[in-house]
């Protein structure tokens, strides 16, 4: 199969990766410097003390041709904040080319429904992952990613889904608001808690005090979205938190390296939903105005 992959962030990087090995990926980077870089040493994923080299071919965005390739799936994979500077080349795609989205939070449900295009499906990705450099990864912890049709059918691409290797699979998942929902409360109940007290996710469960906010956090999310109740909980983000925990996680990463965060998507999202339903959230919006302060202290609202 012919994938094309846009993003080379971390997530985009690993999915390349693996991709690559069985698959014939183009993956579309935000500068010309990472493509040339790509382009000549390969991308390189470093998992379980093991580097595995993969070759893939790499175009910057200003550069390129994607809209002419006869490509069996992309896949989105650049964060949720930087989806409205790549909306006129995911829209010049051909509509019979699926689409893969892999964002955190929600909000680009609302980008996705105006697009033409006849399959659509989203993901959710349980992968731990760290970009090293412009062509390396870091696989740092094993899950799968969770796919769901939004709409059309996912039979194109189930030669994909098949092929992988069993440390990178997919899982297929009927209800993709449900899964969103649910990789939503594990970002809220983790993310900003360990941004703003900078510690590992694991140090989360070990500090009373901050599993005893989780906790308080994990009711206002309820209270905003009550039919998760069944669905997932308290217990269940807990041993995510156990399971990732040496892992930082991506917002803690995001402030300390001085790069704009994803709070607007996931805590942000949360927030609006709550003004809709009249429903209060006060440590929610506590939480939201102390990642915007981290961010306004590094420059990078």
């Amino acid at each position: 199969m012919k994938i094309g992959i846009i993003g080379a962030g971390a997530i985009g990087l690993l999915f390349a990766s693996y991709i690559g090995e069985k698959h014939d990926v183009y993956i579309v980077t935000k500068s010309k410097e990472q493509a040339e870089a790509i382009n000549t040493q390969g991308i390189h994923r470093n998992v379980q003390g093991t580097n595995v080299q993969t070759r893939i071919s790499a175009e910057s965005i200003l550069e390129t041709a994607i809209q002419a390739l006869p490509l069996d799936l992309v896949v989105v994979a650049v964060k949720q904040y930087s989806i409205h500077s790549i909306a006129s080349l995911i829209s010049s795609l051909h509509p019979s080319i699926p689409l893969l989205f892999l964002q955190n939070g929600m909000d680009h449900l609302d980008f996705i429904q105006r697009l033409p295009q006849s399959t659509i499906l989203l993901g959710s990705v349980e992968h731990g992952a760290q970009r090293l450099n412009q062509h390396t990864v870091l696989h740092k912890g094993i899950g799968t990613t969770k796919v769901s049709s939004y709409k059309g059918d996912i039979k194109n691409i189930l030669p994909l889904l098949e092929s992988m290797d069993p440390v990178f699979a997919f899982t297929m998942v009927q209800n993709g608001k449900e899964m969103l929902l649910k990789k939503l409360f594990i970002n809220i109940l983790i993310n900003p808690l360990t941004a703003i007290s900078k510690v590992k996710n694991g140090q989360l469960l070990a500090n009373p005090y901050l599993h005893a906010l989780q906790h308080q956090l994990y009711e206002e999310m309820i209270s905003v979205f009550p039919d998760m109740k069944e669905s997932v909980s308290f217990d269940e983000i807990v041993a995510v938190c156990r399971n990732t925990g040496e892992n930082y996680s991506s917002m803690f990463k995001d402030i300390e390296n001085g790069n704009k965060t994803e709070v607007e998507a996931i805590l942000g999202f949360v927030i609006k939903e709550a003004l809709l339903e009249n429903v209060e959230i006060p440590k929610i919006k506590m939480l939201y105005q102390l990642v915007k302060g981290l961010e306004w202290q590094k420059g990078v609202e």
